[in-house]
């Protein structure tokens, strides 16, 4: 529960539902970019608490709540880290984009490098993913994932793949999006397929479709959406194999 600008948490077992223990103020939730309801979240036995230069997990046990500063040695002067619903866990790997602003007026367009950061779980080592080619500085990455060995980011209409062992990026494909993208989207890497909200405006009609692109770029098919377009937040792929 929240109390004095932390979080005290209460840490139960679902075997037996007793409460194993507590830590009061465990959670610092000073200087969110927004709130803590919207930049707190948790995945396995974590929780991330997401600042505009740092991420911070909260590791969780039977008997205690741990602090750990992924970003402690991390460049991040250069830009902010995007918001908490663009990161990716697999349980091996978590990672997170992080977007670069232009070191130039603001009148003028300069383009940048966005990067993912990609932390081992086991040792909280991070890997640095660069993209191979500048871009606009506010094409943020729409969704991230994660495989035993890749990561995934959806940039707009693009894929782009990259070894997190090397470090190296593979592939970089170009989605053939039909009309305008709403920068909504989603990666499932079990079955080799991502998605992109896209819309199509005429001067009284507004028509929306979800294209469903193969990882090398490919419309393999779009699904009609009714209702307004400003209305979806968010799209899912689920692997029904």
């Amino acid at each position: 529960y929240f109390e004095d600008f932390s979080l005290t948490l209460k840490i139960f077992s679902l075997l037996t539902f007793e409460l194993l223990c507590e830590s009061r103020k465990a959670v610092d939730c000073t200087n969110l970019m927004r709130s803590y309801h919207q930049d707190i979240t948790s995945f396995g036995d974590f929780i991330a608490v997401f600042r505009s230069k740092s991420i911070t997990l909260y590791a969780v046990s039977n008997e205690c709540v741990k602090q750990l500063n992924m970003t402690e040695d991390l460049h991040v002067e250069d830009g902010i880290f995007q918001y908490p619903r663009f990161s990716a866990f697999s349980g091996k790997y978590f990672v997170h984009p992080f977007q670069v602003f232009p070191r130039s007026r603001p009148d003028q367009l300069v383009l940048v490098k966005h990067r993912l950061y990609c932390w081992d779980m086991q040792d909280l080592t991070p890997k640095t993913l660069v993209m191979g080619t500048e871009g606009d500085p506010h094409a943020i990455f729409i969704k991230t994932a994660l495989s035993e060995t890749h990561c995934y980011g959806l940039q707009w209409s693009q894929l782009v793949t990259w070894n997190i062992e090397t470090c190296e990026m593979v592939s970089q494909a170009c989605l053939e999006v039909p009309g305008h993208m709403m920068g909504v989207g989603d990666v499932d890497v079990g079955s080799g397929v991502c998605c992109v909200l896209l819309a199509r405006q005429g001067i009284t009609l507004q028509k929306t479709h979800l294209g469903l692109f193969s990882f090398d770029g490919k419309l393999l098919g779009k699904v009609k959406i009714c209702g307004e377009i400003f209305s979806i937040t968010s799209a899912k792929v689920y692997n029904q194999k």
